[in-house]
């Protein structure tokens, strides 16, 4: 699969003085965006209070890692290509025209220091993950804290990034590209368990991999009643995609959800996990990307507005 062209977003200017010159965040300044932030409350993991943050002499690019909804103005100030590629990105997510050129902004031009910053008032959203390319390259996935919009990074073995971009839509379109490309058929078995147990579970597989159209609504079974080498050897049968992403829950018990492709066109492994890490759930669901990983188009709005908020200057 080629690594795709996408749209840049306008370039961002290197900062002009060294970032041990940077101007520092004024003391009342810093008080008043921190205050504002623990009203709203931190979106962001590992943050840092605002206390610890004045009393290390925090650079307003390095060390604010919290999100003041209501003061974000006094941050975009002073990094105006962040202010310009906020309108932007809010704008691609009220077209919600699915998967447009318009919808993807490259970060390579950003700065090192704009794009902490802007990667910062993003936050972190639930759903993570990974995409095997060709080459050994694999794109890395982060959900934002804003519905519908993903970063993505494209990265070589070696590490180094390749392509580093937002996009706004359900899910990232390399994950769809990827699920595309994968063959529909299903590989024999010869197996006294494949003549027994599992015959009608493969047929019932072959069946709905057959019947589905996209945007179908997806047909879902569960594979923990099955014996462990029954499961073991479906598994084997299917085979292993190149997209796995797993999602943070907060509800029924359970803690994550592992989602993957499995090698066979529009068959996905939709595992749970309970807080100790145990696999409480594990199920087969046969159609489009799993509805848990994707963002629902009837957030985008919402987000669209917080961004509009966010560039406001």
């Amino acid at each position: 699969m080629p690594i795709p062209t996408f749209k840049r977003c306008a370039s961002a200017k290197a900062l002009q003085q060294p970032a041990a010159s940077r101007r520092r965040l004024d003391l009342r300044e810093a008080m008043k965006l921190a205050a504002s932030a623990f009203r709203v409350g931190p979106i962001l993991k590992n943050y840092a209070a605002p206390e610890q943050l004045l009393a290390q002499g925090a650079t307003l690019v390095n060390d604010l890692p919290f999100l003041a909804a209501s003061r974000v103005d006094a941050l975009i100030q002073h990094y105006p290509e962040i202010g310009k590629l906020l309108p932007a990105l809010a704008d691609a997510l009220s077209r919600n025209s699915g998967y447009a050129p318009e919808d993807v902004f490259d970060l390579s031009t950003f700065s090192a220091d704009d794009r902490r910053l802007l990667l910062q008032l993003l936050g972190e959203g639930e759903v993570t993950g990974t995409v095997a390319l060709p080459d050994g390259i694999v794109a890395e996935i982060q959900a934002t804290a804003l519905a519908g919009l993903w970063h993505i990074r494209f990265m070589t073995p070696a590490g180094q990034t390749l392509v580093d971009y937002l996009e706004a839509g359900p899910i990232p379109a390399v994950v769809e590209q990827a699920a595309a490309a994968t063959p529909a058929e299903i590989q024999s078995c010869e197996t006294s368990s494949c003549a027994s147990g599992l015959a009608p579970v493969l047929a019932e597989i072959r069946y709905h991999v057959a019947i589905h159209v996209r945007g179908a609504l997806p047909f879902r079974m569960e594979v923990g009643p099955m014996a462990p080498q029954d499961r073991t050897l479906l598994r084997d049968i299917l085979g292993t995609g190149t997209v796995e992403l797993r999602v943070q829950l907060f509800s029924d018990g359970l803690e994550a959800c592992r989602i993957a492709s499995t090698g066979v066109s529009d068959v996905w492994s939709v595992q749970f996990f309970d807080a100790m890490n145990q696999l409480a759930r594990d199920t087969l669901e046969i159609g489009d990307v799993p509805d848990l990983a994707r963002a629902d188009p009837a957030d985008f709005k919402a987000s669209a507005a917080r961004l509009h908020v966010m560039g406001a200057v």
